[in-house]
């Protein structure tokens, strides 16, 4: 499964799916240089999402990378609408996972 890549060199990841029910994996990226040292970027952590028994009723999966927003999106439908959505944000040096379901309990 490809990635699709999120981030501003210095904090970055890589979302992957596979699918509704394991739908992101997120694998964040730590620099190991300074002002002095030459580095490099590190795997420094990986977060797993597991939805149990959405891959059985899921249908219209779709993943999608918004260039021009810098956010990485999937969506699904199962019994109404499941998207997360997820982007670096500068300024606060954070990555942003936001889950969102059209039907309360989804």
């Amino acid at each position: 499964m490809k990635a699709l890549p999120l981030g501003n060199g210095r904090m970055a990841g890589c979302v992957r799916g596979a699918g509704a029910g394991a739908h992101s994996v997120q694998y964040i990226t730590l620099w190991t240089g300074n002002e002095t040292v030459r580095g490099s970027y590190q795997a420094f952590g990986d977060v797993y999402i597991s939805l149990p028994g959405h891959d059985a009723g899921a249908t219209k999966y779709r993943r999608d990378l918004d260039l021009e927003q810098g956010v990485a999106q999937v969506s699904y439908s199962e019994g109404g609408w499941i998207t997360s959505g997820r982007f670096c944000e500068h300024p606060a040096q954070v990555m942003v996972l936001r889950l969102t379901a059209s039907k309360p309990g989804s």
